[in-house]
């Protein structure tokens, strides 16, 4: 990796899982689970074609699926065609396949570029991959400052290994919160959002926290989650 013009404070690198937060899962969204047999009449393709960009999606997920229908090319196509409409769905989609090399060469310039325009319009699962991509240094010059800034508004999104990566940046000393308890909180919040992983990085914070102060966090992770993510630790 080429870390020329880094800035980073740690030496640990990757996200908590080794890898960003996405999978093609997100075309679930959209209630793409009928059997392609069914979902691909020519009416969907003429929807498609006349600029229908739920259409476009819909084909764009089908084809990356593992269903006997997979074709990475077409996935791509209809993921540009919406993505031309300026569709932030399409744009994580188009990012994702550059992230992973599926039917293109795999370019992190490209993912960062792609998810940097889907983060601009709220897309959750973009902004914890332009986190992850930072940390990393994959696409761009490794960056904390950035990566906490993306990860934050991920996890603020309700991004559970958004919240993961932000704890465990904090723990590791990267460009510490004003909150002392920010870190074990985050990871608090992921764990009791269903990550099992953040159950592991709880018990080694812990062991340097005294029995009040993890019931304090354990208290502000639960206030954190319960109002909407609008009472969190200070960033």
């Amino acid at each position: 990796m080429n870390k020329t013009g880094s800035i980073s404070c740690c030496d640990a690198v990757g996200m908590a899982l080794g890898h960003p937060a996405v999978d093609v899962s997100a075309c679930d969204e959209t209630n793409h689970s009928t059997p392609v047999a069914v979902e691909m009449p020519g009416n969907l393709y003429f929807a498609a074609e006349s600029g229908d960009v739920n259409a476009q999606l819909k084909l764009a997920c089908l084809f990356l699926r593992d269903n006997g229908e997979r074709d990475y090319a077409e996935a791509f196509r209809w993921y540009q065609k919406a993505a031309d409409l300026d569709n932030r769905e399409a744009q994580f989609g188009i990012g994702f396949m550059y992230l992973e090399g599926l039917g293109v060469s795999r370019d992190y310039k490209e993912a960062f570029r792609w998810f940097f325009l889907a983060a601009k319009q709220g897309d959750t699962s973009a902004q914890a991959n332009l986190g992850w991509l930072y940390e990393n240094g994959f696409g761009v010059p490794r960056n904390d400052a950035e990566a906490v800034r993306w990860y934050q508004m991920a996890a603020l999104n309700e991004d559970p290994y958004a919240a993961l990566s932000l704890g465990l940046m904090y723990s590791r000393g990267c460009c510490q919160p004003t909150d002392p308890d920010a870190a074990y909180i985050w990871i608090s919040i992921a764990a009791l959002t269903g990550i099992i992983e953040a159950e592991d990085e709880q018990e080694k914070l812990e062991e340097t926290m005294t029995p009040e102060q993890i019931s304090v966090a354990l208290k502000r992770a639960k206030a954190c989650i319960s109002s909407g993510y609008k009472d969190c630790p200070e960033i």
